[in-house]
């Protein structure tokens, strides 16, 4: 029985985000993003309580995080560097305050750790606490028209409004801060998201990132439409915006996955050992992001005897082509596929352990170990 009486598998799906260094701390949110994937995900994936953990129980998470560090030294301690409520609004907890100093106060934290909000729920104890722990904050702006908020951040009218006003806080207080946007379609062309730019010119932001949209196979078409901007676009308007404005946007998840050239030297390092196997065959499986630069590695080290094979997501669909939302039932579909289609008998199954979390279990808490027992091979993640 997992302890608070939660289901064990809700319990280990907190625990793996705490023990992989990010604060969760429930799926509450004070804003209702059309974009957001809580709202389009498949059913039975992203385990979750529908309520905000306690104190008692956040503390609970990062004390045996903090026990896992003290055994290993080699283990970052980088809870913090990636601060965020990941399904909800961190400052909608009533002890966010509580949270943040016992953080800091616990485990020593460097001063480049992170907050992630959408703004709508500061109240002055935050914005003291942000000063004097000097925690950075990264507000998921999506723009500084209140109306245009409203129409995809939802919320009220009051709300959205204070979230703007956030942004003159800040800076009265001398409080650096980040700004991530979601870009849709209608705004990004209609000036409403370059107004965050002309708005914010002179304030003491650190960093502008720009996270291009994606969607799954439940997303309303409607919504699917606004999201679905080609990249040339998403890169023109961090150009234009450089060229009026002088600020860089940092555009996350255009950049092709083969030119990401730390990537390639990690999987060259990691694929290494499997040179040793011999004339065993060796099946890759691979996100459709990922399979040129998986291509690349493996031709440039002559790998031999194997196939590699880009996996779809049929559990989430829509533009999800990344191997951290891929599940077992995706990769028993890629395998058959494989198969049936004259695939050659297969040794190992090597795949990427972004798939899986630290106890080898998929989204929707299938183990990976159940790959070895359909198809009688041994499974390597990488």
């Amino acid at each position: 029985m997992a302890p608070f009486n939660m289901p064990e598998s809700v319990y280990q799906a907190y625990k793996s985000d705490f023990q992989n260094g990010v604060v969760t701390l429930g799926n509450l949110c004070s804003a209702k993003c059309t974009f957001c994937s809580q709202y389009w995900n498949p059913s039975g994936v992203i385990q979750n309580l529908e309520r905000l953990l306690t104190w008692e129980e956040v503390k609970h998470f990062i004390d045996e995080y903090l026990v896992k560090v003290g055994e290993n030294p080699h283990v970052s301690p980088s809870i913090g560097s990636a601060l965020h409520a990941n399904s909800g609004e961190f400052f909608l907890h009533p002890n966010a305050a509580r949270i943040l100093e016992y953080l800091k106060t616990n485990n020593k934290l460097e001063d480049n750790q992170m907050v992630i909000s959408n703004g709508m729920n500061f109240r002055k104890e935050h914005i003291e606490l942000l000063k004097g722990l000097k925690i950075g904050i990264q507000l998921s702006l999506f723009a500084t028209d209140v109306s245009a908020r409203m129409d995809v951040m939802k919320g009220s009218l009051s709300q959205n409004q204070r979230a703007i006003d956030t942004l003159d806080l800040f800076e009265s207080q001398g409080i650096e801060y980040g700004v991530t946007i979601v870009p849709y379609k209608k705004y990004l062309r209609n000036g409403v998201m370059e107004k965050i730019f002309s708005d914010l010119k002179g304030h003491h932001v650190k960093e502008f990132v720009m996270h291009k949209p994606g969607y799954t196979k439940l997303t309303p078409a409607n919504i699917v439409e606004e999201l679905n901007i080609p990249d040339q676009e998403l890169l023109d308007f961090g150009a234009m915006i450089w060229d009026k404005y002088q600020m860089n946007v940092r555009i996350e998840g255009v950049l092709p996955v083969e030119k990401n050239v730390s990537e390639f030297l990690r999987l060259s390092k990691s694929l290494e050992p499997l040179r040793n196997l011999g004339n065993k065959f060796k099946l890759f499986l691979c996100s459709p992001k990922a399979h040129s630069l998986i291509k690349l590695v493996l031709r440039k080290m002559e790998m031999q005897d194997y196939e590699l094979k880009p996996v779809e997501s049929h559990v989430f669909g829509g533009s999800v082509d990344c191997a951290g939302l891929l599940t077992v039932e995706d990769y028993v579909i890629a395998i058959n596929e494989y198969l049936t289609g004259g695939g050659k008998k297969v040794d190992f199954i090597v795949m990427s352990k972004r798939s899986f979390d630290i106890n080898k279990e998929d989204l929707k808490m299938v183990s990976v170990y159940k790959l070895e027992e359909i198809f009688n091979a041994k499974v390597l993640l990488v």
